[in-house]
């Protein structure tokens, strides 16, 4: 893993990948999502979530959509 991104994991049913280039807010989100029983798995950039998506399968991919008119993703 690099140092941008975090994996947060319990007995979950679900996998979810954050796009989210704010690191507080990622960790936030992730959080709350542990609390509620899925796996979160964030990415700060679309290169790190080209590169996530090759590898594995996620039930939801979750991304700000003024990241992607910036051009981020």
């Amino acid at each position: 893993m690099t140092a941008h991104m975090q994996a947060y994991a319990r007995d979950s049913t679900a996998t979810i990948l954050l796009v989210e280039d704010d690191r507080d807010i990622a960790d936030m989100l992730s959080e709350t999502l542990l609390q509620n029983g899925y796996t979160a798995v964030s990415a700060q950039s679309g290169a790190e979530m080209d590169r996530l998506l090759r590898r594995q399968s996620f039930d939801l991919v979750g991304a700000r959509r003024h990241a992607a008119r910036r051009g981020r993703f």
